[in-house]
């Protein structure tokens, strides 16, 4: 259940895709490496029992996991310097205490993201962005 838990939240496929955590046959795969010696149901009542013995606190995305989704959601031919910039905002945000505390880490990677976008030269971003 463990492992399971560990594929939920951090699973790549082979793409580097967050896919294989999301595909529905991925319970049914634990299933079968277990050898049938685990049902499905036993496995996601394994998976509550720990993670209400954690009380739900469990490594959290972090702020260039949130970077990476969110480019994600753009064109595929987005400049790789938009995420670069990003990133570099949000690092330099990690210095700043008040950021921290009181924002999100999904927050403060759309403000990174969204602040590297008005920081660029408008002819280098496509067309679509701005629709």
């Amino acid at each position: 259940s463990t492992m399971y838990i560990a594929v939920k939240i951090h699973g790549r496929s082979v793409d580097g895709s967050d896919e294989y955590s999301r595909k529905p046959g991925l319970l049914n795969l634990f299933v079968q490496l277990s050898q049938n010696r685990f049902s499905a149901e036993t496995i996601e009542k394994m998976e509550l029992a720990i993670l209400s013995t954690l009380d739900w606190k469990i490594n959290p995305p972090t702020i260039a996991q949130f970077i990476s989704e969110l480019f994600e959601l753009y064109p595929s031919n987005m400049p790789t310097i938009l995420r670069e910039r990003a990133r570099k905002l949000a690092d330099i945000s990690i210095g700043v205490n008040i950021l921290r505390t009181k924002y999100k880490p999904s927050i403060i990677a759309f403000s990174a993201l969204l602040n590297a976008m008005s920081s660029m030269d408008m002819i280098s971003l496509p067309n679509e962005v701005y629709q």
